[in-house]
């Protein structure tokens, strides 16, 4: 049953994610989308707890915008190539690094024999 909760939370969080990625690609370009992408993907992956609901959130975030960054087939780009394009990216690299610092550790119990 912990295992079904956990996937469940997770998938819910990866969607919340990712409609929160859509609309920080979608309206980074103006002054105060940015902030409110920047500020919302902050406060999030910070406030929620580590483990699958931290991971889920940034993993759908991310993932709007790695494929907004590999651009279309006619050569049209998501992400434009000027400050707030750049910030957004620096902004998602510096919460993938603490997102990957934050890995929930499995430790072996007190009883397990060593190997």
């Amino acid at each position: 049953m912990r295992v079904a909760t956990a996937l469940v939370e997770f998938v819910l969080s990866l969607l919340v994610g990712a409609w929160s990625g859509i609309l920080a690609v979608a309206y980074y370009d103006r002054p105060w989308g940015w902030f409110l992408a920047v500020v919302g993907l902050s406060a999030a992956v910070f406030a929620l707890p580590a483990g699958t609901l931290r991971h889920g959130f940034g993993v759908g975030w991310l993932a709007v915008l790695g494929l907004a960054v590999l651009g279309r087939s006619e050569g049209d780009w998501a992400i434009v190539s000027n400050a707030a394009g750049w910030g957004l990216i620096v902004v998602a690299l510096l919460h993938l690094g603490f997102l990957s610092a934050t890995l929930p550790v499995r430790r072996p119990s007190p009883g397990a024999a060593a190997t």
